[in-house]
């Protein structure tokens, strides 16, 4: 009896910090909802500087030179998290891509894109992926990933468009460099 009594008092016990769990994990949701969305509302003026094309679609013709052809969705985006992966068989020599890859657009839509496809090494073999496009909100993307894991993505994206940007600005300098310089002997033949 003394069991029973004891099981029946732990039942109750688990049941309401199960309640106190489940309150405090949809406040955390929530919270991060609200989050996001200002974060997203603040990135979407610089959007234009990091943001890049997103493969929807590739395949390969499977010969030694193994160049891949690849389609674009239609607005460009930002990969925040990208949990594909590639399978092989037994062998290692075939095998399928599978998983999933959250993007932020540059007109702030969170898009899932689902991995599927069969990938070889044998010559002569085709590989191949798609990434189906679902259209998802704020709080469905940080129920799947977490705040942590998105904003990890964007700190990523954010390494990479200053490298990018420095990259770029110091050819830009070389250029107006150079054109200073013809400019500067052009203007010395006409003074002569």
């Amino acid at each position: 009896m003394e069991a029973i009594e004891s099981f029946i008092g732990q039942l109750g016990e688990l049941e309401k910090m199960g309640r106190e769990v489940e309150g405090i994990l949809t406040a955390t949701i929530d919270q991060e909802t609200v989050i996001l969305d200002r974060i997203v509302e603040n990135l979407l003026p610089m959007m234009r500087f990091m943001d890049y094309k997103i493969q929807v679609h590739g395949h390969s013709i499977g010969y030694q030179t193994k160049e891949w052809l690849y389609e674009y969705s239609e607005e460009k985006g930002l990969i925040l998290v990208n949990n594909t992966k590639q399978r092989s068989d037994d062998r290692d020599n075939r095998g399928w891509y599978e998983g999933d890859i959250l993007v932020l657009t540059r007109s702030g839509k969170f898009i899932l894109f689902t991995q599927e496809g069969d990938w070889s090494r044998w010559q002569g073999e085709h590989s191949h992926f798609n990434n189906t496009a679902t259209d998802m909100d704020t709080k469905a993307a940080i129920k799947r990933y977490s705040l942590q894991e998105i904003v990890k993505g964007l700190n990523e994206s954010f390494k990479e468009a200053v490298e990018k940007a420095n990259k770029k600005k110091a050819m830009l300098n070389s250029r107006m460099t150079q054109l200073q310089a013809i400019e500067n002997i052009l203007e010395g033949k006409e003074s002569a």
